[in-house]
């Protein structure tokens, strides 16, 4: 069973009067419990792919099986509860919210999960030592570094132990020692709970880390190392 598995998957959008072939015949299989990486600049079709394959839009034709759950067979609602409780989604700009702590945006998945106040505190508590900070359980976001509210935002995507963790070039917007600090972490992370990670950048010591690359140019996908 792949994590991921694309077959012949198209997506265009309208810009105005022009068509835009955004993904064009994509075929992908991702394989479980590995740290894959889309790679490509700004424009080619990396954060579309990350978008349907998160479940967060649809391909207007083709086949994708997320988690062995053909996803064209499940309704908004049904969607929404897939994503919730089978991925893990890491952003560029962390996507935190401002007015709740590290411990509280943590806990968010297992709220949605409806876990029980024991086992989500016993969670937010083991992912705020697996990203070291345990001190930092009540501050806000905005009292903390751009590396440490990554972290945060690494925790809450692992909390509820999901099947497949997106990455959007969460390592865009900080410096190259603590991006390596984070991409390290993630990787150990990934590793330690055996996780799937769909990781988009084109970072080179993010490309040096794949198990598997894809190449993403023009809405096409391919494998540098498929000769």
């Amino acid at each position: 069973m792949w994590a991921v598995e694309m077959q012949d998957v198209c997506k265009t959008y309208l810009l105005g009067q022009v068509r835009v072939d955004a993904l064009k015949d994509i075929n992908i299989n991702v394989t479980p419990q590995r740290f894959t990486v889309l790679s490509g600049q700004s424009g080619s079709g990396k954060t579309t792919l990350l978008n349907l394959i998160g479940g967060i839009d649809s391909p207007d034709s083709g086949r994708l099986v997320i988690a062995d759950q053909e996803m064209s067979r499940l309704n908004d609602d049904q969607r929404s509860a897939f994503r919730a409780r089978h991925l893990g989604f890491i952003f560029q700009n962390f996507n935190l919210i401002p007015v709740l702590t590290a411990r509280e945006n943590i806990e968010i998945p297992l709220i949605l999960q409806r876990s029980s106040i024991a086992q989500r505190k016993r969670a937010v508590m083991e992912m705020l030592e697996s990203v070291g900070l345990e001190d930092k359980a009540d501050a806000l976001p905005g009292q903390l570094s751009g590396g440490q509210r990554q972290r945060v935002a690494i925790a809450r995507a692992l909390v509820h132990r999901p099947a497949l963790v997106l990455a959007d070039e969460p390592t865009a917007n900080l410096d190259s020692k603590t991006g390596r600090a984070i991409l390290q972490l993630l990787r150990r992370l990934q590793r330690e709970q055996a996780v799937t990670v769909v990781f988009s950048s084109h970072d080179p010591q993010v490309i040096a880390e794949a198990d598997d690359l894809y190449q993403v140019h023009d809405g096409s996908v391919s494998r540098p190392d498929a000769g």
